[in-house]
């Protein structure tokens, strides 16, 4: 078995897509597949909290990379490893491995997780005071308190390992962002991929249609299942063909209603009070001035 030369944990909405397809269009990189992301480690509701690992074990792990021929190095990009006890896993198997991680301000992020799960029956102030109580109670993958969820990682491995990629950085000049990834990667740095200017998976404003509903819910239902799942249904239903088919003929139709949404000053003071103690320690961690988050 090849050694698993990089593994990317998160986070959500933090441009972790366009990462995943640059780096799977690098001819020195192998990456399973380029739209789906692994998350072997991460345990799910819907699979009675056990993971894929928990299952097959550390063999089905690298049963998804048995195709890997020629490429200078492997490994892959999952958005939900961002828990103490998988960074223990990824320790355990991989010492040696690089972390990619991508951050974001946690205010921008946890707005752009509202537009994409927003319920209508609630204001936003409602929904984010339900959405930090919850957050109390149990693990979420769109957790913003990043501190907590990188420590683990620092205290595991050496510092020069571990890759922080801020979205902020990717949104002023990708080519130099995605150009410092493959130079810590150690693979040709000067390579342009053809998703370098691409917008991937970007979070739409509200948009009323019953068949947007389907697809949302559809993407939902297979983002539930395992990879190898997700992959033969995509690749044998023809889902990323139909996909496009209704992003253009409904998604983008203009003549349906959509529903433009800005976040409250009320709102944004509520997150900055919520997240200022977290990002304070977070400067220290990775040792970078985060003002701009603070403001």
């Amino acid at each position: 078995m090849r050694k698993i030369d990089f593994i990317g944990i998160g986070a959500p909405k933090c441009a972790t897509s366009w990462l995943n397809y640059c780096l799977f269009e690098h001819p020195e990189v192998y990456i399973p597949y380029k739209d789906i992301e692994l998350n072997y480690f991460t345990r799910h509701k819907n699979n009675n909290w056990k993971s894929e690992y928990d299952l097959k074990g550390i063999r089905g792990f690298y049963e998804y990379f048995k195709k890997a021929d020629k490429e200078k190095i492997i490994g892959e990009m999952s958005v939900l490893y961002l828990y103490k006890e998988i960074a223990e896993i990824i320790k355990k198997h991989f010492p040696d491995v690089k972390i990619l991680v991508s951050l974001r301000n946690p205010i921008d992020r946890a707005f752009s997780f509202y537009k994409k799960r927003m319920n209508k029956s609630l204001s936003q102030k409602e929904y984010f005071k339900r959405y930090f109580k919850e957050l109390a109670n149990i693990h979420l993958n769109y957790d913003n308190n990043y501190y907590k969820q990188l420590k683990p990682y620092f205290d595991l491995f050496p510092r020069k390992n571990i890759k922080i990629i801020f979205f902020e950085d990717i949104q002023k000049n990708p080519k130099k962002s995605i150009k410092e990834t493959y130079r810590f990667l150690g693979v040709d740095e000067n390579f342009v991929p053809p998703s370098l200017y691409k917008r991937v998976n970007v979070s739409r404003e509200t948009t009323h249609g019953p068949l947007e509903k389907f697809y949302i819910y559809s993407y939902k239902l297979s983002r539930s299942l395992g990879s190898y799942t997700k992959y033969f249904l995509k690749r044998n239903l023809k889902f990323d063909r139909v996909a496009p088919f209704i992003d253009r003929k409904f998604v983008g139709n203009k003549t349906l209603k959509k529903e433009k949404i800005s976040i409250e000053p009320e709102v944004k003071k509520m997150l900055k009070k919520e997240y200022l103690p977290d990002i304070i320690k977070l400067e220290k961690l990775i040792k970078k001035d985060l003002s701009s988050w603070k403001k």
